[in-house]
């Protein structure tokens, strides 16, 4: 009875003692966070195991006493368990109707490795970087090899995954995803989802991703071209279609530099903002009460050296002061003549002129609205009109021509002749080198009226209709 009582009364006095100690400051708490999770050795006998520390307080500043597969080191401490928590399927979950209480608010408060989701300790998902390699068509398995390296990424190292491969579950090589983003959903999808095209940016050919666009399936991914976006133009209710069409998705749907840009509720292709030397005219009083539609919102958008400007209404692309508005005319020669003298002669041009090339020489040319170059041929029927993205060819840029283009008009690349093919000759012409009795009607599509082109037709150059249908030219 003595010696039990004795042994009491010494377990009272060592853990007032401690008590004493620990609030003196002597003995510190231990260290606030989290180890790390052990890294995997894969065969501990050869693990040279050899303690660095045995407390926290052996580690210096804020790192703590750490187990690393056989040892303990000192190692800086994590805001929260390794791992990531499971993912909960909200359609499955079933929310009781007396939930009980808490059992954490921090992964602090979970015993072992486990971690505090949804304010419950639950065992942590180990989720890697990058993508399993695609199983092979063989060995064909007839059943589970029962070596199991592995049960979660977890159990890998950090630059590995935890994949079915080869008849069990082994650690591999991690892919990595391909470079880009995927581009973004813009519509809506309809259910059920269809059979998934690939499974990883690897299944996919070149540079395409594995995208989820309804259904996973291989696409080009998203290209930023450098620059930016031009400010939205403003788009009066009367110029505006009613609808939201989007002419682009990414950059790389736009043709050339351009980017897809965002206007209002629709995405369109325009060129990267940018200035051009020189100043705009001095500003117009407005002879409109009501604001009108922008032709532009930057220098970028128009031609040549025009600029975006105030106009009257709205920014328009204008010319700089002293500068004369518009195109010089093609530099095609009138039909039967082949040659001009290489001559200067531009020092007498009057307002509307332009000192403008016409085959050797240079001379004083009335301008046009319009610049050199067809557009070309729309084969698109359309059940309702789009949003004309362009008014005029000075509000293209480069050598673009505002041109009718998907139920709508936008800024194409322009054609050095009318679009479709001239028909197939129906007499035998001896060779167009001998000098005909009268002059050609035409040398060029130029020549010709509305879509008419310069064609051969009874051994003559006339203007002829066109054909657009390839498959059948005669």
């Amino acid at each position: 009875m003595k010696t039990t009582y004795g042994i009491f009364l010494l377990m009272v006095v060592i853990s007032l003692a401690t008590d004493l100690i620990s609030a003196s400051g002597i003995l510190p708490e231990r260290k606030p966070g989290i180890c790390p999770r052990p890294r995997k050795i894969a065969n501990r006998l050869l693990c040279p195991c050899k303690d660095e520390c045995t407390l926290d307080i052996d580690c210096p500043e804020n790192k703590k006493c750490c187990s690393d597969s056989c040892e303990k080191v000192c190692k800086p401490p994590i805001k929260d368990k390794p791992g990531q928590c499971p993912i909960i399927d909200p359609l499955q979950s079933i929310i009781p109707l007396f939930p009980a209480p808490p059992e954490c608010s921090s992964d602090y408060h979970c015993p072992a490795n486990k971690k505090c989701c949804l304010h419950e300790c639950v065992p942590p998902v180990y989720q890697h970087d990058g993508q399993c390699p695609q199983k092979p068509d063989y060995p064909k398995c007839t059943e589970v090899d029962p070596a199991v390296d592995c049960n979660s990424d977890g159990d890998c190292a950090e630059d590995e995954k935890c994949c079915d491969y080869g008849c069990r579950f082994q650690c591999m090589q991690a892919l990595k995803e391909k470079p880009g983003d995927c581009p973004p959903m813009i519509f809506l999808c309809i259910f059920p989802l269809p059979e998934p095209q690939c499974k990883c940016d690897f299944d996919c050919a070149k540079e395409e991703k594995c995208c989820s666009l309804c259904g996973l399936k291989c696409v080009r991914p998203r290209e930023e071209k450098p620059g930016k976006c031009p400010k939205p133009s403003y788009i009066h209710p009367s110029d505006s279609s009613g609808f939201c069409d989007h002419f682009c998705k990414v950059d790389g749907d736009c043709p050339s530099n351009k980017k897809c840009c965002d206007e209002g509720c629709e995405k369109v292709c325009k060129p990267p903002a940018a200035d051009k030397p020189g100043v705009c005219p001095t500003c117009l009083i407005k002879e409109f009460p009501e604001k009108c539609s922008d032709e532009c919102t930057s220098d970028s958008e128009c031609a040549g050296t025009l600029k975006c400007c105030f106009d009257k209404c709205g920014l328009a692309c204008l010319p700089c002061p002293g500068e004369t508005p518009g195109f010089c005319p093609p530099k095609v020669l009138p039909p039967g003549i082949d040659v001009t003298p290489c001559i200067v002669n531009c020092e007498h041009c009057t307002e509307e002129e332009k000192c403008c090339p016409m085959g050797c020489r240079l001379d004083c040319m009335k301008t046009s609205q319009e610049k050199p170059g067809f557009c070309p041929y729309d084969p698109v029927r359309c059940i309702r009109a789009a949003r004309s993205l362009c008014t005029r060819d000075s509000g293209c840029p480069g050598d673009e021509k505002c041109c009718s283009h998907m139920c709508g008009t936008d800024c194409v690349a322009a054609l050095s002749e009318k679009p479709g093919i001239c028909p197939a000759p129906t007499d035998t012409c001896l060779p167009l080198t001998l000098s005909p009795a009268t002059p050609p009607v035409c040398s060029s599509d130029y020549h010709c009226p509305d879509d008419q082109k310069c064609c051969i037709k009874d051994c003559e150059m006339k203007c002829v209709d066109p054909l657009h249908d390839l498959s059948n030219p005669s």
